[in-house]
């Protein structure tokens, strides 16, 4: 069974390295804005990801809700095409990009994740309110409907 996983990527790489870690795929798909390609080289190297196992799509404006859902059901309609199964993680990008790719791949019922905290009290900065510190992150997964897995 051929898998695919499909991120949005933003400021932070710890989160979307250990979704890549703890995710099984056979291919991944990026979804970034011009500023975050940066983040998708440095993932790619520090995994060394060969190039023939990701694709990136760019996003022009990372603030349309509009652009992030049509670039996303483009993807996973790409992804229906050539993989069994499809996991999508929405842990990174700005909160349009995040929301298009949840809008997308709701309606083809997949399965979803994010990064999440282990609940720890001294799992997140900003006196709990921030990012998950590394060390206390957990693969929070979102199963509805009928989906592929």
């Amino acid at each position: 069974m051929s898998e695919a996983l499909i991120l949005t990527v933003g400021g932070s790489n710890d989160p979307i390295i250990y979704s890549i870690n703890n995710i099984n795929h056979d291919f991944i798909y990026f979804i970034h804005s011009k500023s975050s390609l940066k983040n998708v080289q440095e993932i790619v190297d520090s995994l060394n990801i060969d190039r023939s196992s990701y694709a990136c799509k760019e996003i022009d404006d990372f603030e349309s809700l509009e652009e992030s859902y049509l670039s996303s059901k483009e993807i996973i309609e790409d992804a229906k095409d050539n993989f069994s199964k499809i996991h999508v993680d929405f842990t990174s990008g700005t909160k349009p990009m995040v929301a298009g790719l949840v809008l997308a791949a709701s309606k083809e019922n997949l399965t979803l994740s994010y990064v999440g905290s282990n609940r720890n009290k001294d799992a997140r900065d900003k006196n709990g309110v921030g990012s998950v510190k590394e060390g206390f992150e957990e693969l929070k997964i979102i199963n509805w409907g009928d989906n592929n897995e």
